[in-house]
């Protein structure tokens, strides 16, 4: 054997060393992931769900007879809702396990048949279904505030606190005592860990290992789920932004021209002044991908939006596809005009730094659409407009 070859197909003792620690490391980590999964479906989601069916036989045992049930005693409705909630909190977990054992048996196997030489093999065997938790990391983010609903509830919230004191989520999966959400954040980290693990694993196998095409294949693939899991987990956070910001100027009841719409999304806010003729006024700017809107705290509302802020009215509401937007005037460089066919006025940010954040953020949104960003003052004038400040 040439030393070219020799050196596309073999290891150092050192190298050879660290490869087959890091795939121990594959192992053991994902014993241990089943053993928390376990946990999840027999400590929580089954103990929980029979609880439920027992307060389900006791409102029919109820309704069937002409005793009132005690005020403990809940109603078929919220049973029903209790029942929901608990799907929505342990999502596809018991499908999860399922998946992951047969993983991990495979793993296990191909170790004691193959040394580890083709754990690639098993990766690219089972890795079209790690697409299924794309289903949980989607619902991780609801998961979390029903749980917390759940937390603070009198019904729900003891039972799970019990349920956090068995044996099974005590110091065996280490880092001592681990809660329901411990547990629940465990699948969404899964799929980045495979891949920061196969990464590792290919940095060590030379390119004329037997292995060495079957992990390439098993990375890239686990690589563009992790991604894919990233991007629905940002989305869902981008929705709930949005959603919060709506909801905190007061306009989910709108019926003319909601300003909640599916293709609607966050993408900026800022307490900026408005230079009225009056003199300047502090109002709480919010940028969308296709409209911007300005409001002010409403007077004699005490009541928070459920972020927390003051809930305010809606003062102006912009199409950015109808608005454009003056910066670098002379003079008001820390600012920017706002133009449309309904009003005009000057926008000061504070600084130069923060105006050109506003337009460059805007100027991403509609870059391929000429003439929304004007840049100078000369510029604007040559069209013969001169807004004025209403």
């Amino acid at each position: 054997m040439s030393s070219s070859r020799k050196s596309c197909t073999s290891l150092t003792d050192k190298q050879q060393a660290k490869r087959t620690k890091i795939i121990d490391e594959v192992l053991s980590t994902e014993k241990s992931y089943i053993e928390s999964l376990e946990v999840l479906v027999s400590t929580f989601a089954i103990p929980s769900e029979r609880y439920l069916e027992s307060l389900r036989t006791k409102v029919q045992q109820f309704g069937a007879s002409d005793t009132p049930p005690p005020s403990s005693i809940p109603d078929l409705y919220e049973v029903n809702e209790l029942k929901n909630q608990h799907n929505r909190i342990f999502s596809n977990i018991a499908q999860l396990l399922g998946f992951n054992k047969a993983f991990y048996g495979e793993l296990m196997n191909s170790f004691k048949t193959n040394q580890g030489n083709n754990i690639g093999g098993v990766f690219a065997k089972y890795s079209a279904f790690f697409k299924m938790y794309s289903t949980y990391t989607s619902n991780f983010d609801t998961s979390r505030s029903q749980l917390q609903e759940w937390m603070e509830s009198q019904r729900m919230g003891p039972f799970i606190a019990a349920c956090e004191m068995q044996e099974s989520c005590f110091g065996k999966h280490g880092g001592g005592h681990k809660t329901l959400k411990d547990f629940l954040i465990q699948p969404v980290q899964r799929i980045p860990r495979y891949k920061m693990l196969l990464n590792e694993i290919i940095k060590l196998t030379p390119s004329g290992h037997v292995d060495h095409e079957n992990l390439h294949k098993a990375e890239s693939i686990v690589a563009n789920v992790a991604t894919s899991l990233n991007d629905d987990m940002k989305q869902i956070e981008l929705r709930k932004k949005t959603i919060d910001v709506i909801t905190q100027f007061d306009a989910l009841k709108l019926t003319k021209d909601p300003l909640l719409q599916p293709s609607r999304f966050f993408v900026k806010e800022g307490v900026l002044k408005k230079v009225c003729k009056g003199g300047k006024k502090d109002f709480l700017f919010v940028l969308f991908n296709d409209c911007l809107i300005y409001g002010s705290p409403k007077l004699g509302i005490n009541r928070t939006a459920p972020n927390g802020e003051k809930i305010h009215s809606i003062h102006r509401r912009f199409s950015l596809t109808n608005t454009y937007f003056v910066r670098g005037v002379p003079g008001f460089m820390e600012g920017f005009i706002l133009v449309s066919h309904t009003k005009s006025f000057y926008v000061d940010c504070g600084s130069a730094v923060a105006a050109n954040s506003w337009i460059d953020e805007i100027d991403s949104l509609f870059g391929d659409l000429e003439g929304k960003i004007v840049t100078k003052q000369s510029s604007w004038r040559k069209e013969g407009n001169n807004p004025t400040v209403t």
